[in-house]
């Protein structure tokens, strides 16, 4: 099994059990909050956050928190960005190395998260923006690269 898959299936089974941990709290006020998993029941799951970080001492949040997500309409698009961003992040590195950017962006973005002050935060949004900021800095190096190589 891929990366892509493996993100999207773990995702998506996250998803569906803070669902199911929500009971019949479900968000469903709006666009944004439809199918929305209860803060109880992403804390339980491990949503990170200056709340879970800081006041509960659960550090292992900044790791857990990238597999879930606020509501349909978020998990969705995370999925979407995830699968057309990774596949060539992984043709570049290889799959290890594109693990370990996705998991070291997921970690940073919840650090900032969490000294931002923000009480709780889920998602795969500090993971895709370390995958895309990696594809965007290679892109730079190599035109930077091409110029320096070219005659004056």
């Amino acid at each position: 099994m891929g990366f892509v898959p493996l993100v999207i299936g773990i995702s998506g089974i996250a998803y569906l059990l803070s669902l199911l941990l929500s009971g019949g709290a479900i968000g469903g006020g709006g666009l944004f909050n439809l199918l929305a998993p209860n803060n109880y029941a992403l804390i339980r799951m491990g949503a990170s956050g200056s709340v879970p970080v800081t006041l509960m001492h659960r550090w292992w949040t900044l790791l857990s928190a990238v597999w879930l997500h606020g509501s349909l309409l978020h998990i969705v698009f995370n999925m979407y960005f995830i699968r057309m961003i990774a596949p060539p992040v992984g043709e570049l590195y290889g799959p290890g190395r594109m693990v370990i950017i996705y998991t070291i962006g997921g970690i940073l973005g919840f650090v900032a998260s969490t000294v931002m002050g923000n009480s709780l935060t889920v998602g795969a949004s500090g993971a895709m923006f370390g995958l895309l900021g990696d594809r965007k800095s290679t892109r730079l190096n190599s035109s930077h690269s091409q110029q320096s190589r070219m005659p004056s």
